[in-house]
C-alpha cells in the first residue's frame, strides 16, 4: 500500500461485543481514513449496527466469508483487527489466518494472544474505540512500522503451520 493510500482495515470472526465489534464500527463512524471490512455473523443487535454503518458508507459488511472468498479478503486487507475481550479466547485462528496472510495485526492482550502472535502486533486497550483509532492512526503514519509488522506476521505465522505442529508434537 502506498503511503498515500487508504489503508485496508479488517474484522473478520464471530460479530460478538466481547470480540470488539461494537469498538469496531464506532472507530468506523469517527474517521474516514480507512478503508473497514466486516466479514462474519452474529446477533440482531450487532447485525442492526453494522447495516446502518455500511448505508451511512463507515464500512463495508460481507457478512459470511468462506474458502477463496476468505483467502481474498485476508489478501486484500493491511490490517488485522482482534480487539478481544472474550473470556475463552485462547489463539483465534483468525489471527493465524490473518498472519499467514501478511497481515498487520492489531489486538489486546488477552489470553494466549501475545504469544500467538509474537511480534507481529501492534498492541491496544480492551473496549476502546479511541485506542483502537490511535493504534491504527501509528501505523497509518509510520508505514515502515506497518511494513514491519506485516513481515513478522508472515514469519509468525510458520510457526502454526502442519509441520511445525507434527514437529512439536
Amino acid at each position: 500500500t502506498a503511503n498515500d493510500e487508504k489503508l485496508n482495515v479488517l474484522y473478520l470472526g464471530g460479530l460478538m461485543e466481547e470480540k470488539g465489534i461494537l469498538e469496531f464500527i464506532a472507530a468506523s463512524e469517527h474517521t474516514n481514513e480507512f478503508n473497514f471490512v466486516v466479514c462474519g455473523g452474529g446477533g440482531k443487535g450487532v447485525m442492526e449496527k453494522l447495516v446502518i454503518a455500511e448505508k451511512n458508507g463507515s464500512l463495508s459488511f460481507r457478512g459470511m466469508t468462506l474458502g477463496i472468498k476468505k483467502a481474498k479478503v485476508f489478501l486484500e486487507s493491511d490490517i488485522f483487527i482482534q480487539q478481544t475481550r472474550y473470556p475463552t479466547e485462547g489463539v483465534p485462528l483468525a489471527i493465524i489466518e490473518a498472519m499467514a496472510a501478511g497481515c498487520a495485526i492489531v489486538t489486546t492482550h488477552h489470553n494466549g494472544i501475545p504469544e500467538t502472535v509474537g511480534k507481529a502486533a501492534l498492541f491496544i486497550e480492551k473496549e476502546s474505540s479511541e485506542s483502537l483509532l490511535a493504534g491504527l492512526r501509528i501505523l497509518k503514519e509510520d508505514r515502515e512500522k506497518l511494513a514491519e509488522l506485516k513481515k513478522a506476521s508472515i514469519k509468525q505465522s510458520l510457526l502454526y503451520t502442519f509441520e511445525e505442529f507434527e514437529l512439536n508434537i
